[in-house]
């Protein structure tokens, strides 16, 4: 009996997907650097290095009183920044989706989409499934995304997988790639990147 309900993805579907969830996961990551390479000496721990101001422990109470430190007053200087805010819906274009840049391909069954916004812009990512062929899902992407004004760089196949990467702007500051792998006569493809 139907309950209005979509239908659960089977398990193989799912592994088919593992491609596009792994771009998701990378232009996930992507846009959570800063850039810098990794510190060779760790921050020093306040045990070893001496304060210029009291600390909530140390400073002097008034009539006994117990010290307590505010969460922002034990908060370390050199802790880690809060992660970008992500958004990310399972079966459908997540609000916020800049589908005026990235267009959804028209009949194409939604497995996935992100949306992480940062100081510098956002790292978009969109996974789905066509019965549309490979060249079809290529030249759906290339033609809406050159008509904006990116390019479009094919590079070898790999593993079986159409890859299609588009630039746009300065030192490409907008950069999307697609890749389409065929699984089952359907095809599953996963279009994802930074936008400025």
């Amino acid at each position: 009996m139907p309950t209005g309900r979509p239908a659960r993805p089977r398990a193989g579907r799912l592994r088919a997907l593992a491609p596009a969830v792994l771009l998701v996961t990378l232009v996930g990551a992507a846009g959570c650097t800063d850039g810098r390479e990794p510190s060779a000496d760790p921050a020093p721990s306040s045990a070893s290095a001496p304060s210029a101001s009291p600390s909530p422990s140390t400073a002097p109470t008034e009539a006994g009183a117990t010290p307590s430190a505010s969460p922002s007053e034990s908060a370390s200087p050199s802790a880690s920044p809060t992660p970008a805010p992500s958004e990310v819906a399972v079966g459908e274009v997540v609000e916020g989706f800049p589908l005026d840049v990235v267009p959804l391909l028209p009949d194409a069954e939604v497995a996935l989409s992100n949306v992480v916004r940062d100081e510098g812009g956002r790292s978009v990512a969109l996974a789905g499934r066509t019965s549309r062929s490979p060249q079809e899902v290529v030249d759906f992407y290339t033609q809406a995304l050159t008509a904006q004004g990116f390019t479009a760089t094919t590079p070898p196949a790999v593993d079986g997988a159409v890859v299609t990467t588009y630039t746009r702007g300065p030192a490409a500051a907008d950069l999307l790639t697609l890749s389409v792998t065929s699984s089952a006569g359907l095809q599953d493809f996963s279009i994802g990147g930074r936008l400025a």
